[in-house]
């Protein structure tokens, strides 16, 4: 479109052409007029330029800037990848990160012209620098608290074309809100949540040709790992070590692995925790203090391996006290569980803060309790290679309910955990355990007073205790099962398990004490027997015998018996009862009193023999039994006798008396003889008269008058009155003579000996024969007597008596 001005100017231009060249009146007119067209065109160029300069101006300073902010706006992406931090300090933490920043044409509204304007504007700007960063992090958890803020030093970078340009920046950052902070950090443990989520905001000020000031602001979430879906990621313990400190009571070390990855490379400084246990009331007792060595964490491994160290100054009073309603102690309940292999849970928190590296942290940790759950012993049984040595049992009393009680010294060898190395001397145990036999429990054991103990290292691991029980009482339970005990000691040995709990009394670096219920449990223990059944030739002898009283129908007699003990057991028995069984009918009892046992030693037994049969049935045979092992005994011939246990064998311990009445065991034991004062343990004949027998004294034939006179041993107090006697002397298969008398013969009980009245004697030989047979006056006649014997008023017993080789005096 042309311009006004220029069509004004050339029709001014056309008139001038066709006016008449010059009047001389009018020749300076053009001349005053061109002086002003000059200065209208200067003015023009003039305001054109300042019309040009303002619009390059306006577009390089204004619009062309805003173009580039709005797209810078529009389309700066900022990254943000391998965050480190570095250090922690005291309030915070050094951090690097690595910023990654390009533009993203896609995110621009404008056109595509001025896009691609604005794109190149940028890149000739070339390299910017971003100063003036701030930095805040908000956690987003129970409310939004700000917990971080940074300022980062500035940098410079270059942008455009679509150039990704990535640097490392450091800053230190300040942690805020540390309560936020700890309630996320027991939600985590709590297992409440499962991401942790917040909000970065940046602002920052781009400079250049221009200047503006940028704020990003990003939602981020963090997913937990899954090893901490269930709370605290898995972890083991291992290369633990504890040792008697002079300084501090007791030290210890520790290697703890956690199987978590480290979403950061950090170093971590020595952080101080207390270690805590559980109460009585649910109350938390501290018990040890500990750190843990500087750590370095690797984001890249997958576990985390941490050193820790911890130390116990004291034990506190509430951790060795029983809780109410006889509870055991807390220090009591943590060892019974570690002991029976159990994992023991303790609690470790954050001291309390100081002045000085990572008190904010501190801080962080003193409001965190983290339970942990240390292994329990590896170990099936707290002792081994349990040895009974010097073993006494007490047996019973007459009036009461009474436990049978054992006492013996115990040897058993603990194995300590290697890497333990405390001084430990233990002073006493008490015991309280159930005793097995192939897996049946058959009796209580309970030792209800200390045991004097000792102790000694006899290698790093093993510590060996010596105990010394002392009546400690057994309770039977299964009586079958003992019988089968019993059994097995009488044939040779039983292997025994205990299963119980131990009170032990012992002396640390940490001062005397006394944890109780700690848990016992040892198998195999050998328990020696007879080793290959009772022996049939049991050293025996009764050094007295009296009658205590009489009846028609029962004799009581007392006698005071010499035998070996054939166990390896010593004790004392207060009183025991056995049936007397011959042949299989029983004639009576035995009860013994008082008896003081010595392993393998002889015994002194003062023994009450009650002969009655009509007790226990059948009277008649068990009279003829009677009969028939007296006849045997005064014949001086062998005699078993077998004793059998009944439920009421021992007075007032009716278990094991029941248990003792089940045994599928007679003990048959010979008769042991009489011992009387004269005797001079010659049996040979030594001259005319004398006999082989203690009860027979001496025989004397008188041939001619067709008598004979004896003199016969009482060994009772007590009267003895043959009522008939039947005899028949032979000499080898000759008889010699038959006497037969009806009168009463009477043995005095207060006089040694008795001499009968001279008895007729019917010969079966003639006089001269005996005569010639008799050597030196004595005739060797073997004799059998059938007679009717009575003591005091019981009825008389019919006897079939023996005498071989009778040295009988033959006299005119």
């Amino acid at each position: 479109m042309a311009d006004p001005d220029d069509s004004a100017h050339a029709r001014r231009t056309s008139e001038d052409e066709r006016r008449p060249l010059l009047p001389h009146s009018h020749q300076e007119a053009p001349a005053q007029t061109l002086r002003p067209r000059r200065l209208n065109k200067s003015a023009t160029i003039a305001i054109i330029l300042l019309i040009v300069a303002a619009l390059i101006i306006a577009i390089l300073g204004f619009i062309l800037p805003k173009m580039a902010q709005r797209y810078i706006e529009e389309t700066l992406q900022v990254g943000v990848s391998d965050v480190k931090v570095l250090r922690v300090t005291d309030t915070g933490a050094e951090a690097q990160a690595d910023l990654s920043l390009y533009l993203d044409a896609s995110k621009s509204t404008a056109g595509g012209f001025e896009r691609r304007l604005a794109d190149k504007l940028v890149e000739m700007a070339g390299t910017i620098r971003l100063s003036d960063t701030v930095v805040q992090g908000f956690l987003v958890h129970e409310g939004e608290h700000r917990v971080l803020f940074a300022t980062p030093d500035g940098f410079s970078m270059k942008l455009g074309g679509g150039t990704y340009t990535k640097t490392t920046i450091k800053s230190h950052f300040d942690l805020l809100h540390l309560e936020s902070l700890s309630g996320l950090a027991e939600a985590i443990l709590d297992h409440d949540v499962s991401q942790v989520s917040g909000r970065a905001h940046v602002t920052t000020t781009v400079h250049k040709v221009f200047a503006m000031r940028k704020s990003v602001d990003k939602k981020l979430s963090y997913k937990l790992p899954s090893s901490l879906d269930e709370g605290l990621p898995k972890y083991n313990i291992s290369q633990l070590a504890v040792k008697d400190d002079e300084a501090k009571g007791l030290s210890g070390s520790a290697l703890l692995k956690v199987f978590l990855q480290s979403p950061f490379d950090i170093t971590v400084p020595s952080v101080s925790v207390d270690v805590l246990i559980d109460g009585c009331n649910n109350q938390k007792i501290l018990l040890a203090t500990g750190h843990n060595a500087p750590l370095d964490l690797d984001s890249h491994a997958k576990t985390i391996q941490l050193k820790a160290l911890g130390s116990v100054g004291h034990l506190p009073k509430q951790a060795t006290e029983p809780c109410p309603n006889h509870q055991p102690s807390p220090l009591d309940r943590l060892m019974q569980l570690y002991l029976a292999g159990n994992d023991t849970r303790v609690y470790v928190r954050g001291s309390s803060p100081t002045q000085g590296d990572a008190s904010w942290l501190q801080q962080v940790l003193s409001r965190i309790t983290i339970p942990v759950d240390l292994p329990g012993s590896q170990s099936d049984q707290l002792a081994r290679d349990i040895e009974l040595a010097d073993v006494k049992f007490n047996v019973g009393g007459f009036f009461r309910q009474e436990k049978p009680k054992i006492s013996g010294n115990v040897n058993a060898v603990i194995d300590v955990p290697a890497g333990i190395h405390v001084k430990v001397d233990v002073k006493g145990v008490k015991i309280l355990a159930d005793l097995i036999y192939k897996g049946k429990k058959f009796a209580t054991f309970e030792s209800p007073d200390w045991a004097p103990a000792s102790s000694s290292f006899i290698k790093p691991t093993a510590l060996k205790v010596q105990a010394q029980l002392r009546d400690a009482p057994v309770t039977i339970t299964d009586n079958d099962v003992f019988t089968s005990v019993v059994s097995a000691l009488i044939g040779g040995n039983a292997l025994l398990d205990v299963s119980g709990v131990a009170d032990v009394r012992v002396s640390t670096g940490l001062g005397n004490l006394e944890p109780h219920g700690l848990p016992l449990v040892a198998k195999d223990i050998e328990i020696g027997g007879l080793g290959g059944g009772l022996p049939s030739d049991l050293e025996s002898v009764i050094h007295s015998l009296g009658v205590v009283g009489t009846t028609p129908d029962s004799l009581d007699l007392a006698a005071n018996v010499g035998i070996q003990n054939p166990t390896p057991y010593g004790g004392y028995v207060h009183a025991i009862n056995v049936l007397m069984v011959y042949n299989g009918s029983v004639i009576g009892s035995l009860t013994g009193r008082n008896i003081t046992l010595q392993p393998g030693g002889n015994v002194s037994v003062d023994a009450l023999l009650m002969y009655d049969p009509t007790l226990y049935g059948h009277a008649a045979e068990n009279c003829a039994a009677f009969s028939q092992m007296l006849s045997l005994y005064l014949s001086e011939l062998p005699v078993n006798l077998t004793l059998r246990a009944h439920a009421e064998s021992v007075p007032g311990m009716p278990n094991l008396s029941n248990a003792l009445a089940h045994l599928p065991l007679e003990f048959s034991m010979p008769i042991p003889q009489l011992h009387f004062p004269d005797d001079s343990g010659d049996d040979n004949d030594d001259g005319a008269g004398s006999s082989g027998s203690r009860f027979l004294i001496s025989a004397k034939f008188h041939v001619f008058s067709s008598t004979a006179q004896f003199t016969l041993r009482n060994p009772l107090n007590e009267s003895v009155t043959i009522t008939e006697l039947d005899a028949q002397a032979r000499y080898h298969e000759d008889e010699v003579g038959i006497i037969q008398y009806t009168y009463p013969i009477t043995l005095d009980g207060d006089a040694p000996t008795t001499e009968t009245s001279r008895l007729p004697v019917s010969w079966s030989l003639p006089p001269s024969d005996i005569l010639r047979k008799a050597i030196r006056g004595t005739l060797r006649v073997n004799a059998t007597a059938q007679c009717r014997v009575s003591i005091g008023v019981l009825t008389p017993l019919p006897l079939t008596l023996e005498v071989r080789e009778v040295g009988a005096g033959v006299g005119i």
